[in-house]
């Protein structure tokens, strides 16, 4: 393969990049690290917090770039005290507090709140950046806001694949609260669930509930602590066991009134004496990166002190049957075609039987030091923008 710098020269097309994001968030710095590694100009930088605050007009920024070949990436708003405080405060008519409570919101390190105001927000800030793209000519996005919406919005994303033929889990109703979820597994026969909140990531607001045995038990990355009599929520890169049902109806009624996606809790094949999932992340449509996610508990995420498992082994062990996982993700990314890249979250069953894709993730291609024919992923998006693989949605 050409080095990147030389698949940039060959083709003659160097691009003006600009990053919707939050400047010194390490994913807006590994792509400009790529992009010098492609012999590109570094990005300009549209700071989230800027445009929040409405020191920047995009309109006016995009236009000045007309004429230019442009291409807009739109990164993960996350890990910014003050850009969430403020999607939040721009949610305020869809929500429970007003802005100027939202704005006053203290830096409460990695507590949960107001998700549900969080993701009107966001989305009404995905919605005035697509308009501004629809009125600049020249202008292209790598993912496009529309399907980022529906990427970040679990229940619709499951059923928009679902009703496309995409495996699956199989899902649950809505529900608002714990006798809602109990009353709902009864129903279906389930012994075990997901529940996910709808808009979150990182495992953030899941929990693995098992009504099996004598008592019920969540396991789930959030700490509940009570202060003043209020229940309050924190993400925490240790997993807690909750079987009290004071406690369980604490953190289900605070997900419910959020928003949740309720699955079936399937069983997942095993790397040794760890149970794995895959993050496949496509470019283009086609499934590049992969990694195998190990864990000795019900969830994977390596942030939360698990660890990536062997995929060669993975495949040798496969065999054939490997071409599950990637012809999977490719018939997901074929309903995406707005996105050049997508992470999906893919669960195989014991003996590589079945596949289902868990979700899509519009900013999962946070991969570091994982390479794939040679690029890194934020390489792979960059290649495939050079090559032309995919036609990139963006202006009239």
């Amino acid at each position: 393969m050409n080095s990147p710098a030389a698949l940039s020269r060959s083709v003659s097309k160097r691009r003006r990049w600009i990053v919707l994001g939050n400047p010194n968030n390490r994913r807006t710095t590994l792509f400009q690290s790529a992009l010098r590694e492609f012999d590109q100009p570094a990005a300009h930088v549209v700071s989230y917090l800027d445009l929040l605050r409405g020191e920047i007009d995009l309109a006016e920024t995009l236009a000045q770039f007309a004429g230019e070949r442009c291409v807009l990436r739109i990164e993960s708003p996350g890990e910014d005290h003050d850009v969430e405080r403020r999607l939040i405060a721009r949610g305020a008519a869809e929500g429970e507090i007003g802005r100027t409570a939202a704005l006053r919101l203290r830096n409460e390190r990695g507590r949960l709140r107001h998700m549900r105001q969080w993701f009107a927000g966001y989305s009404a800030l995905l919605g005035d950046v697509e308009q501004v793209i629809q009125g600049c000519t020249g202008i292209t996005v790598q993912n496009h806001p529309s399907a980022i919406r529906l990427l970040f919005d679990k229940p619709r994303c499951h059923k928009f694949l679902a009703d496309r033929g995409v495996p699956v889990p199989p899902s649950l109703p809505a529900i608002t609260s714990y006798d809602a979820l109990r009353e709902a597994m009864r129903t279906a026969g389930w012994s075990r669930v997901f529940v996910k909140l709808a808009w979150g990531s990182s495992a953030s607001g899941v929990v693995a509930f098992s009504t099996v045995g004598t008592k019920p038990l969540a396991i789930t990355s959030l700490e509940l602590v009570r202060r003043r009599g209020q229940a309050c929520f924190y993400n925490n890169l240790q997993l807690s066991r909750y079987h009290r049902e004071r406690d369980l109806r604490a953190i289900f009624d605070f997900l419910g009134h959020e928003g949740v996606h309720v699955e079936q809790w399937l069983p997942k094949a095993m790397q040794g004496d760890r149970s794995f999932d895959l993050r496949v992340v496509t470019f283009a449509g086609k499934a590049c990166h992969t990694v195998v996610r190990t864990s000795r508990s019900p969830m994977t995420n390596l942030h939360l002190g698990n660890r990536r498992g062997d995929l060669s082994l993975l495949k040798q062990t496969a065999g054939s049957r490997w071409g599950t996982v990637t012809d999977l993700c490719e018939q997901a990314a074929r309903e995406f075609t707005d996105s050049l890249y997508v992470g999906w979250d893919v669960l195989v069953t014991p003996g590589f039987r079945k596949a289902f894709i868990l979700e899509g993730n519009a900013f999962g291609d946070l991969l570091p030091n994982l390479m794939h024919a040679g690029l890194s992923t934020y390489g792979q998006g960059i290649a495939a923008v050079l090559r032309g693989g995919r036609q990139l949605r963006g202006s009239r």
